[in-house]
C-alpha cells in the first residue's frame, strides 16, 4: 500500500511589514555575548562578527543553540574546506564583474 501524497507546500511569501534587522555590534555586547563572538572569530578564522550573525544574537536563545550546534562543527577539516571552497567561489564570481580596485 503507497502512502498518501502529502499536501502541496504554498509558495513562501514576505513577511508584511518586513520585521527590522537588530545586530548586536561588538562595541555593545555584553561580557557573555562578547566572549561568544571572540569564540566565533576564533573558530571561523574571521577578524570581526559579519552582520548576519550579529543579528541572529539579537534573539539569545536562538543565538545560543545556533552556535551550540555549529560550534563542535566550526574545526573540522570538511567545515574548513567548505568554508575554504565557498570564498573561492564568491571571489571568483566578483572578479568576473570586473570590480574597480578599492
Amino acid at each position: 500500500m503507497s502512502s498518501p501524497t502529502p499536501p502541496p507546500i504554498p509558495p513562501r511569501r514576505k513577511p508584511d511589514p518586513i520585521p527590522p534587522v537588530r545586530p548586536v555590534p561588538e562595541h555593545r555586547a555584553d561580557a557573555r555575548l562578547l566572549s561568544t563572538y571572540e569564540d566565533v572569530k576564533q573558530a571561523l578564522q574571521v577578524p570581526w562578527m559579519g552582520v548576519v550573525t550579529m543579528a541572529f544574537a539579537h534573539y539569545p536563545a536562538f543565538w545560543g543553540a545556533l552556535w551550540s550546534g555549529v560550534r563542535p562543527l566550526a574545526g573540522t577539516a570538511p567545515f574548513v574546506e567548505a568554508c575554504r571552497a565557498l570564498r573561492a567561489e564568491a571571489e571568483t564570481a566578483a572578479a568576473t564583474l570586473g570590480p574597480a580596485p578599492l
